[in-house]
């Protein structure tokens, strides 16, 4: 029997960043993340790992709460993270400092509501900038021409290679002493002891915490008894790949190159830099209850857009990729799950960020630290408890009409 002060359930970057945040503040403290090092559909992995508040907005945003919340919540985080890489000397796993996206001029209402309403705030807050002929030269060799697009620079939007940062974070967790422990978590089971919870997993073994934080994205809500009421969450599942190859030019951009949500399963793409001179193209999304799967289509439409928009037909001939799934995890109201139990006050879950999990983890580690040391967590995530009362969306008539636009932008596509 392993016994420790706070365990972390799952090895995505949530944990990590709340381990190293935590063991670095209090270096007595015993700490542990137990996952499968295979992280096999791991978000965070999976990730095209863009820090993204304004490219993500949507023509929903001054209609819902949630909304407005994520993109307030992403520019709290930004100065988080950069702070975070740069006292772990990690800031070589940014790979690009800004975001390019671009809408069709003759695509739906939906793509360029998206598009418009992501450029309107950002003008707002001055990190929206033109870009020129020549980079839009560059960036679309397919099928589209000047004409054809409209693209706009939003500074500050950067991305991160998580193959290098996951390596790297894998080092510095076994120096600062945290138990990385190579298993899957059952259950959570709460002893008759006080502060004492079981962490049961897949191998029979049994490990002993007095906190823990669960974060295992799309299961965490299948690790407690269901007497304690948390929210289900679902799997939405992404592919991606990482492509070897790239049309020239592309090297000295140093930039994302991305759509806005061109709406249903099909949320548009985006181009993101990787080290070593490869580039992640993403992503598509379908919420599943069953183990997650590639879908031929989703690959399909990935390969066929980046070849008529972006790459060109010669650059995809001659492209191989790296194929990757991860499962983000969604709960049932679309809100997040962060905080700790009303009836279960030593375990903490973070889950159910669906696109903003990476985004948001520097932010959700100081809450986890804020619950470790406080007892409490920020009051405007109030709405985020993860065994509240579902939250409601929009209205029926703006939940309507969201829904005929991005299935008919679905249907476009």
């Amino acid at each position: 029997m392993t016994n420790f002060d706070i365990s972390f359930i799952g090895n995505g970057i949530i944990s990590y960043i709340s381990a190293v945040k935590l063991k670095k503040k209090f270096p007595r403290l015993k700490v542990s993340i137990v996952g499968p090092s295979s992280r096999k559909y791991s978000a965070s992995i999976a990730a095209g790992a863009m820090h993204a508040a304004f490219c993500e907005v949507e023509s929903t945003f001054y209609s819902h709460h949630r909304e407005r919340q994520y993109f307030q919540a992403a520019l709290e985080s930004r100065p988080l993270w950069h702070q975070f890489l740069e006292e772990l000397n990690l800031t070589e796993a940014v790979t690009s400092n800004s975001t390019i996206m671009y809408k069709r001029n003759k695509g739906t209402i939906f793509e360029k509501s998206n598009f418009d309403l992501a450029c309107d705030l950002a003008k707002e807050y001055d990190v929206l900038r033109e870009v020129s002929k020549k980079e839009i030269d560059i960036i679309f060799q397919g099928s589209l021409k000047n004409h054809d697009i409209s693209a706009m620079r939003f500074e500050g939007e950067f991305s991160i290679d998580t193959e290098f940062l996951f390596s790297k974070l894998d080092e510095i967790v076994l120096k600062l002493g945290i138990n990385v422990i190579d298993q899957k978590v059952l259950r959570v089971i709460k002893e008759d002891k006080k502060n004492c919870l079981t962490l049961e997993t897949i191998n029979n073994n049994f490990i002993k915490s007095e906190k823990v934080v669960i974060a295992a994205g799309s299961q965490s809500s299948n690790l407690l008894d269901k007497k304690y009421g948390v929210v289900p969450i679902f799997n939405a599942v992404g592919t991606a790949m990482v492509l070897n190859n790239y049309p020239e030019g592309y090297l000295n951009l140093n930039e994302v190159i991305r759509t806005p949500n061109r709406g249903g399963a099909q949320c548009g793409i985006h181009i993101v830099p990787r080290l070593k001179n490869r580039f992640y193209l993403g992503a598509s999304n379908y919420i599943s209850v069953e183990e997650p799967a590639h879908r031929l289509e989703s690959i399909r439409y990935l390969i066929d857009l980046c070849e008529i928009e972006l790459y060109g037909r010669r650059n995809i001939y001659k492209s191989k990729a790296d194929l990757f799934i991860g499962s983000r995890a969604k709960s049932i109201d679309g809100y997040p799950l962060l905080g700790s139990l009303k009836n279960l006050s030593g375990v903490f879950i973070a889950s159910g960020n669906y696109r903003v999990g990476l985004t948001l983890a520097p932010l959700i580690a100081n809450e986890i630290i804020s619950w470790h040391e406080k007892n409490k967590v920020s009051e405007k995530f109030f709405k985020w408890a993860p065994d509240r009362k579902l939250n409601s969306y929009i209205s029926m008539k703006a939940a309507q009409d969201y829904y005929v636009e991005s299935r008919l932008s679905n249907l476009f596509e």
